[in-house]
């Protein structure tokens, strides 16, 4: 369940603060179009392509006015992760999971290859850096155990709160977007837009703004259907586990559609007879 958690995060949270580190200060814009130009052959090639992430950053919240709040969530998230890595290589103990490799895409793709993330991972992150090496080259051989069902310690359950706080209400405010467009226009069968609109959520007591995915339902389905799959005691476990983590709306919304995936396209599989 902390797999899903993490994952969940990683796919449709954390790309508002990656992006916003990538293209948020005028430092870190300059060095990523520099970076562009390189890897694609010329400048003016690396400028085209960074125009149109540019217009991106705003489509997941990552805009000016967000841009305090999200930088205090991405603070917070990395002090919670340098205290667990100070005690633990990976996330779920001793050995790599789902869990490492789901975080690895915004952590490193963008925190630890931007520049003004980077600088701020090497001044105040350094336990970060470390997992981020053990992670790009695991050794298997002397890798240990992960935690026992019932031992998730604090220092993992504060990095679960960081991000379960800030998230869910975005996650749920895009969810319940695309719920919406299924009402009107969904159905067995029907191949959903890849995007349905605007969904505001809080962040920090500020508005954030993102387009909702269709394929966040997909995510959210995973989620449930992990859960679901548990026997009832060990369903109770993860609520008590999880009680005050900030995930326990995600977990109790319920959708009223579901999609699935055919030919690598999402198509909605109808109304069911659940509801929020």
């Amino acid at each position: 369940m902390v797999c899903a958690l993490v994952e969940i995060y990683s796919d449709e949270f954390a790309v508002t603060p990656a992006m916003h580190t990538r293209w948020g200060t005028e430092d870190s814009e300059r060095h990523t179009r520099a970076r562009f130009g390189t890897k694609m052959g010329s400048a003016k090639a690396g400028h085209r392509a960074a125009d149109q992430m540019v217009k991106g950053r705003y489509a997941v919240g990552a805009t000016p006015e967000a841009g305090p709040a999200i930088e205090e969530h991405s603070t917070d998230l990395l002090a919670a992760l340098s205290t667990h890595f100070d005690s633990h290589d990976f996330l779920l103990g001793e050995r790599m999971s789902l869990a490492d490799c789901a975080l690895m895409g915004p952590v490193f793709g963008h925190f630890f290859t931007d520049f003004a993330s980077r600088t701020m991972l090497h001044e105040t992150a350094l336990p970060v850096i470390r997992w981020i090496e053990y992670c790009n080259v695991p050794t298997t051989d002397s890798q240990g155990q992960w935690f026992r069902a019932d031992g998730m310690p604090e220092s993992l359950f504060d990095v679960l709160k960081v991000m379960g706080r800030d998230a869910v209400p975005a996650i749920l405010s895009a969810i319940r977007a695309v719920e919406e467009h299924a009402g009107e226009h969904g159905g067995a069968g029907v191949v959903p837009p890849r995007q349905v609109g605007p969904a505001v959520s809080d962040l920090r007591g500020t508005k954030l703004t993102r387009i909702a995915q269709t394929y966040s339902l997909w995510m959210l389905q995973r989620v449930h259907d992990c859960y679901a799959a548990l026997s009832e005691g060990d369903r109770g476990r993860v609520d008590d586990a999880l009680v005050g983590s900030g995930w326990e709306p995600l977990l109790a919304y319920r959708p009223r559609h579901r999609v699935e995936k055919k030919d690598f396209a999402l198509v909605f599989e109808g109304e069911s007879n659940r509801s929020d």
